[in-house]
């Protein structure tokens, strides 16, 4: 199912022509156009956003998209993968609003690789918060990486720096070496 840039792939594919509400299952994979923050400049852009899963949902009312079954979502600045990922879109339909993943969350931004359970990211402010026990990042800076682990681990897409919380039960801790070596941990 396609309409200009938007696509929709999957062994069954219902589309309710009077909701909007599209749902997809067995080998789904889908490609959207979204608009998103560009924290450069400070306006919109549109952005193709491309994602997988074994079930897809779409609820047209609630402007919700929800991945579940191996889920992964990417675009020019992000991989995400996942259990599910939900996608929650501003009142428009096209502007996003929020993205939502749980279980076995990983995220691939720039330079930078955060492991965690959940994870909730904030298109208005760039805002990523990630928890887990622990959650792992590993950044990339002048050739070298480093790796921290806490319980919540806050960052925003154009800021350096990060907040690590270990809340009392996880020691907050980091390591310096090879962002190779540093990934496989």
């Amino acid at each position: 199912l396609w309409q200009h840039s938007t696509e929709f792939s999957a062994d069954t594919l219902i589309l309710n022509e009077s909701t909007g509400n599209v749902t997809a299952e067995g080998n789904v994979t889908t490609q959207t156009m979204m608009l998103q923050q560009d924290y450069e400049t400070g306006s919109q852009i549109q952005t193709i956003t491309r994602g997988s899963g074994n079930l897809f949902i779409y609820d047209e009312s609630q402007r919700h998209a929800a991945y579940s079954g191996g889920a992964s979502l990417s675009n020019d600045t992000f991989t995400l993968n996942a259990s599910s990922i939900n996608v929650i879109l501003e009142d428009d339909g096209q502007t996003l609003e929020r993205i939502e993943a749980s279980d076995g969350v990983e995220l691939e931004l720039d330079a930078r690789w955060v492991t965690g359970t959940s994870l909730t990211y904030f298109d208005a402010d760039g805002r990523y918060e990630m928890s887990g026990n622990p959650v792992n990042i590993v950044e990339e800076t002048e050739g070298e990486c480093r790796s921290t682990t806490g319980r919540t681990i806050i960052f925003y897409v154009t800021a350096e720096s990060v907040l690590i919380d270990g809340e009392s039960e996880v020691r907050t801790a980091s390591t310096n070496g090879t962002c190779d070596a540093l990934k496989a941990e």
